[in-house]
């Protein structure tokens, strides 16, 4: 069985000199959503992605991936 060596960028790679907040879990959700700015969805799986409706619905802007059948059918380009 061959395997394949696959390198991904870590958080701190993508996200160097840029200020990003991890906010962890809260109770508060919708004022987690009034603190934002951007809200990603960085899942490799997705069944219905709430979040991004929720983020959408609080007027933000959402960042996710491309994901067939969940992510897509939510967000246009």
């Amino acid at each position: 069985m061959k395997t394949k060596s696959i390198v991904s960028p870590t958080f701190a790679d993508v996200f160097e000199g840029v200020n990003v907040h991890l906010a962890g879990f809260s109770n508060d959700v919708a004022s987690e959503y009034q603190k934002a700015r951007v809200v990603v969805l960085p899942s490799r799986v997705e069944g219905f992605p709430n979040v991004l409706l929720e983020a959408m619905a609080a007027g933000k802007t959402v960042i996710a991936r491309n994901l067939p059948d969940a992510c897509r059918e939510v967000i246009q380009d």
